[in-house]
């Protein structure tokens, strides 16, 4: 898995970096260990975004729909490279159990909340699946927020928010706690976009 990141990171890196001088802010608030690494969803690129300023230091997983496995050529490299593919919308228990393996084996695991591409400038309702990930492993949640527009050959910051644990529950969390999390994660990565002045 390492080998094929470590490919795409020297071939699709500096193309990469070339077309939108990618920047970090923030990222030496990213703790060692498991971390569920939560971000706003725009654009295919971003992945590699947050894959090209974290790798090679850190090995991380990422979580893509399960539509991708069955893209022609492009499936087999991302499975190759350690993608868990997610079914939306189904209760998908085998990428389920990978990606709580994963973070109890201390990996850092990249997903999107909002669980599919939201366009434009604004954001969608957040799923309830990492606030489950991460009472189910302890593992913090660290908000992340991406430029939804991303400039050629201008500067794109990507901003790293504090990591937390979400509030446990005294007994087995409910629905409506799962919600709750779920709305003041999406709630921190706003919190994360520059402010016009």
């Amino acid at each position: 898995m390492r080998r094929w990141l470590m490919l795409a990171y020297v071939v699709c890196g500096p193309i990469l970096q070339f077309l939108f001088h990618i920047r970090a802010e923030g990222m030496e608030k990213l703790p060692e260990g498991a971390v569920l690494l939560c971000a706003n969803h725009s654009a295919y690129t971003d992945p590699m975004f947050v894959g090209y300023l974290i790798f090679p230091r850190y090995n991380p997983r990422f979580v893509g729909k399960e539509e991708l496995r069955h893209v022609p050529v492009l499936g087999r490299v991302l499975e190759n490279m350690g993608v868990i593919f997610l079914r939306r919308g189904k209760s998908d228990l085998k990428a389920i159990r990978e990606i709580l393996r994963s973070l109890k084996d201390g990996e850092k695991v990249l997903i999107f909340p909002e669980g599919t591409r939201v366009k434009g400038d604004e954001y969608g309702d957040a799923r309830t699946g990492p606030a489950m990930l991460a009472l189910r492993t302890g593992a913090p949640l660290m908000p992340v927020y991406i430029p939804s527009r991303k400039r050629v050959f201008r500067r794109n910051i990507v901003i790293f928010g504090e990591p937390y644990h979400p509030q446990r529950t005294p007994e087995r969390a409910a629905q409506e706690d799962y919600e709750s999390i779920a709305e003041d994660l999406m709630a921190r990565i706003r919190a994360l976009e520059p402010k016009e002045t």
